[in-house]
């Protein structure tokens, strides 16, 4: 007989049983909210992050992804509409721009891109060229199976590609608005330079123009710039906005001032201000400096006023890697 109060083996023994069966329970939960926990922060919630928000719209990281497949495309696809390496930081700044360039370019005067102008520019990238030079409006049965291989290529839709080759074109249109903005003449000084391979040497280089050597003759021996100057270092008419970095230095000089060594963006420079300031025509390679600055400024300002809530990273770059297949 089993004394009253007092519990039986069987009763210990079955709480034995309910204790390990609620610690089994107990741990099983654990674990899920575990893996459930990593699938949300490692699967779930990455392609949902917001990295940036322009206006009123929201970008999230999976919202990237189609630019980065076009921009960085299998070998397989041939590199059609894009090619080379271009890394997230960059993609992260095309497909925010875009963004930003869909709102404010109208208010330069640059008009909207129309569905027909983005059929002809797709039909340009990937219909065959004509043989008589006429334009290509339409894809044809070729192209579009050209370009309904690129596209399942990247996995990426049509409307998304679309939406990519919007922001080409409002880019090119933006530059070519700003050649109507800027002025061919211009305020400028004749500017010549001297860009040294070393700073020794730009020092040297110096040194000799204050003995009274030929600035023009020191050019041809030492200075490695063979882009924009000529062989005697001239460079020819500079207005505000071709060289920012100098403009202040050579605009309150005088002619025949020689300024630096200088550290600078094209390396270790000397400069000499000619003649000027006058009102000039400015020839089309520095022309080609000043209005891609004049926009590259605008764009930043627009950029500054709409892209808010930026966050991209480097936890965000590696998602984009890992997922461009």
């Amino acid at each position: 007989m089993i004394s009253a109060g007092r519990s039986s083996p069987w009763d210990t023994e079955r709480l034995k049983q309910r204790m390990v069966l609620w610690g089994g329970v107990g741990v099983a939960i654990v674990l899920v909210a575990i893996l459930l926990g990593g699938y949300y922060w490692s699967s779930y919630m990455p392609p949902r992050r917001v990295v940036a928000q322009v206006a009123d719209l929201e970008i999230s990281l999976k919202d990237l992804l189609p630019t980065m497949r076009v921009l960085n495309p299998p070998v397989a696809t041939g590199g059609y509409g894009g090619g080379g390496a271009v890394q997230p930081n960059q993609v992260f700044s095309i497909a925010v721009g875009t963004e930003v360039l869909r709102r404010m370019a109208p208010a330069i005067g640059v008009a909207p891109v129309s569905d027909a102008e983005l059929d002809q520019e797709i039909a340009q990238r990937f219909g065959p060229t004509a043989l008589d030079g006429t334009e290509v409006v339409a894809l044809g049965s070729f192209g579009q199976r050209i370009y309904d291989e690129f596209l399942a290529g990247v996995d990426v839709s049509a409307e998304d590609y679309r939406a990519i080759v919007e922001g080409d074109i409002l880019r090119d249109r933006i530059i070519e608005r700003f050649y109507e903005i800027v002025p061919p003449e211009n305020e400028a000084v004749l500017l010549s330079w001297i860009v040294a391979p070393t700073s020794v040497e730009a020092q040297s280089a110096r040194d000799r123009i204050d003995d009274g050597e030929d600035f023009a003759a020191i050019a041809a021996e030492v200075s490695v710039d063979t882009a924009v100057s000529d062989e005697n270092g001239l460079v020819g008419w500079v207005p505000r906005g071709a060289f920012p970095e100098f403009d202040e230095l050579i605009f309150t000089a005088s002619p025949g001032d020689v300024i630096g060594p200088l550290d600078s963006s094209l390396g270790t420079i000397l400069l000499r201000v000619e003649d000027g300031p006058a009102e000039e025509t400015i020839a089309q390679p520095i022309l080609d400096l000043v209005v891609r600055h004049e926009a590259d400024t605008w764009f930043g300002q627009q950029w500054a006023v709409l892209a808010t809530g930026l966050d991209f990273d480097t936890s965000a770059a590696q998602w984009l890697v890992d997922h461009l297949e």
